[in-house]
């Protein structure tokens, strides 16, 4: 069995800031996920998306629930986390 690894960037980065690690991680034979936290999928020189004033750091852990336990969901064939 692959194990998996999530790599989440910090709020002022992108999912790209991984590329190094990721790639160092897959040669190891982890399958590495690279997220992308809401609204921040964004060149860092364009002007952030309004609506990241209204989230939250709840907001984001949320979403990465969902996320991941969408892969889970897959991978297993059932569903580990209702909505």
């Amino acid at each position: 069995m692959t194990e998996t690894l999530f790599m989440i960037h910090v709020i002022w980065a992108g999912p790209s800031c991984w590329n190094n690690d990721k790639g160092f991680f897959e040669e190891k034979g982890y399958n590495c996920i690279t997220t992308t936290l809401r609204f921040l999928d964004m060149n860092p020189k364009d002007v952030p998306d309004s609506r990241l004033r209204t989230r939250s750091l709840l907001d984001n852990i949320e979403d990465l629930e969902h996320e991941i336990a969408a892969y889970v969901t897959d991978w297993l064939g059932q569903t580990v986390l209702k909505a």
